[in-house]
C-alpha cells in the first residue's frame, strides 16, 4: 500500500489536476486541498498548455509545497481534458487516485469520506477488485452561491442505476471531479484511448465491467458553473414542461396533448448534440469492446456489440437492441428520445 513517509499508517491518495487557462478559480480550488481533514495526498498538475497565469500558479505552489505537489511538464500540448487526465493517471503512483477539476471547490472532508468508503469495499471485494467510488455535487455559480443542493436531482439523474453496464454503454451518471478509484482499476483502464468520449465516463465503463462501484449520497464538490466548463451541469427541465402539457384529462384535449407531447419530446431531441452524444458513445463502445472483448462475459459482449454496431443496424434491430439488452438511459422521456431518434 501506497503510504507518505512519516504517516505509515494512512494510505496515500494522489490527486490528479487537470489545467488549462484556470487561473481565475484555480488557487480556490489548490486551497481546499489544503483544506481537507485528511491531508495524506500528493497533488499532482498537468497544464494543457494554457496562455494565462495557469503554469505561474502552480509553481508558485510548487515552490510552497513542494513534498505535496508534482507538477508534470513535457511536451505535449492541447490533449484535451480526457487524455490530459489519461496522462495524469500514467503519472500516479499511489493506491487511490482523485481527480480535481481546476475550477471547483472541495467540501472539507471529501477525501477522508470518500477513502473511507474505498477502504469499505476493499474490505468486502478484496484489494484486487477493480473499485470506483463517486459523490454527488452542490451546484453553485460562479460566486459559489448555490444553485441546487444535488447535481443528480438537479440533472434528474439516479446514481444506483447509473451503475449497470449496460445503462453505462448509453450514459455516464458519475462526474470525475467526485470520484477516487484504486490502482487495480487505474492499471486496467489505462491508456484511455481517444475515442473515449471522456476520460470519468470510460472509467466507469471499466468497472461496472470488471469491478464495483460505490455511491456516497453526500456532495462532496462545490461544481462552479461559470459558461466555460468542459460538460457542466445543464438542468433537465423538460419534464416539468411535458407534465403541464398532459395535466388535460381526456377526449380530444388528451390526443392533442399526446400530439403535443410527441412534437416537443421530437424537437428536444432532434438536435446536433443528442445526435453526437450517441455517436460518440456508440464509437467508445467500439474501443471497449476492441480492448476487452477477450475479457468480458459473454452477456456483457453481446452487450457491448449490440451497442456498438448499431449504427450499422436497420431501424427495427436498432430498437430491438435497445430493449433485449436493456440499453437504457436515464427517465421516461430521456428514453423516449433515445427510442425514436437511435
Amino acid at each position: 500500500m501506497g503510504l507518505r513517509a512519516g504517516h505509515t499508517d494512512q494510505p496515500l491518495v494522489d490527486i490528479l489536476l487537470s489545467t488549462y487557462n484556470g487561473q481565475k478559480y484555480l488557487g480556490a480550488q489548490i486551497d481546499s486541498l489544503f483544506s481537507q481533514t485528511y491531508q495524506d495526498w500528493n497533488l499532482i498538475i498537468r497544464d494543457d498548455g494554457s496562455k494565462d497565469g495557469t503554469v505561474e500558479i502552480i509553481k508558485s505552489y510548487r515552490a510552497r509545497y513542494p513534498d505535496k505537489l508534482t507538477f508534470v511538464e513535457d511536451a505535449s500540448a492541447n490533449l484535451g481534458a480526457s487524455l490530459n487526465f489519461g496522462r495524469l493517471l500514467e503519472h500516479a503512483g499511489a493506491d487511490y487516485m482523485m481527480f480535481c477539476d481546476q475550477d471547483d471547490v472541495w467540501l472539507p472532508d471529501k477525501v477522508e469520506l470518500t477513502l473511507h468508503r474505498m477502504l469499505d469495499m476493499e474490505k468486502a471485494f478484496g484489494r484486487d477488485m477493480p473499485l470506483l467510488v463517486h459523490t454527488d455535487l452542490t451546484v453553485v455559480d460562479e460566486n459559489l452561491a448555490a444553485v441546487s443542493d444535488s447535481f443528480w436531482k438537479y440533472q434528474k439523474l439516479d446514481p444506483d442505476k447509473g451503475k449497470s453496464f449496460s445503462r453505462t454503454l448509453v450514459y455516464n451518471v458519475m462526474t470525475g471531479c467526485t470520484a477516487m478509484i484504486n490502482r487495480r482499476l487505474r492499471d486496467l483502464a489505462v491508456p484511455i484511448p481517444g475515442e473515449a468520449v471522456m476520460y470519468d465516463w470510460w472509467l466507469v465503463l471499466v468497472a461496472s465491467a470488471f469491478g464495483r462501484i460505490g455511491v456516497i449520497t453526500r456532495p462532496t464538490v462545490l461544481y462552479r458553473q461559470h459558461g466555460k466548463n468542459v460538460v457542466g451541469a445543464k438542468y433537465w427541465d423538460l419534464s416539468m414542461r411535458l407534465k403541464k402539457v398532459l395535466s388535460v384529462r381526456r377526449g380530444e384535449e388528451s390526443r392533442e396533448s399526446a400530439r403535443i407531447l410527441l412534437d416537443k419530446v421530437l424537437r428536444f431531441f432532434d438536435t446536433r448534440e443528442f445526435r453526437k452524444s450517441l455517436s460518440d458513445s456508440q464509437r467508445q463502445a467500439r474501443a471497449f469492446l476492441e480492448r476487452y472483448k477477450a475479457t468480458l462475459d459473454e452477456r456483457d459482449f453481446l452487450k457491448a456489440q449490440a451497442y456498438a454496431t448499431m449504427e450499422a443496424q436497420n431501424f427495427f434491430q436498432k430498437r430491438l437492441s435497445l430493449l433485449k439488452y436493456r440499453l437504457f438511459t436515464e427517465g421516461v422521456v430521456r428514453n423516449i428520445g433515445l427510442f425514436l431518434r437511435v
